[in-house]
């Protein structure tokens, strides 16, 4: 069974998957949480992404993809869950422009924007497994 809940919401010991509710398309089954200071400076550095994880940053207004071996594409995503700017294919060693309107960064395996045609304004939802169990499905919407 899924329960949504709002990007604000969001703990550590969460296991969540990421919807595109305006496009009703997944963007990714499996969501690593970096919510402390430590896990969000660490990032995707050192790790890869694989098709259908992400990574969530909270709080988070920008980035930087130094010491990155591979491009990845991003959502700045605001408290009620609407994409205020995105980044499609952001190569290893570039940094974002900073974002105030932005509580999280979602980081995505480069490609996800464009294949899922997501774009600015869209809400986007993320969906907490009961019991502790990752996802291994699709994010249903309802």
């Amino acid at each position: 069974m899924r329960e949504w809940v709002a990007v604000s919401k969001l703990r550590s010991d969460h296991m969540v998957g990421a919807f595109n509710e305006t496009r009703q398309v997944v963007l990714a089954h499996t969501i690593r949480l970096a919510l402390s200071p430590g896990a969000r400076l660490r990032g995707l550095i050192g790790s890869a992404l694989d098709s259908g994880q992400g990574l969530l940053l909270r709080p988070c207004g920008s980035i930087h993809t130094c010491f990155m071996g591979y491009a990845i594409d991003v959502l700045f995503i605001d408290a009620e869950g609407q994409v205020v700017a995105l980044e499609q294919s952001m190569r290893p060693w570039r940094f974002t422009s900073v974002h105030p309107g932005a509580l999280a960064t979602l980081e995505l395996p480069s490609g996800i924007i464009a294949a899922t045609s997501s774009a600015l304004e869209d809400h986007i939802v993320f969906g907490r497994r009961h019991g502790g169990e990752p996802s291994s499905g699709g994010c249903d919407a309802r």
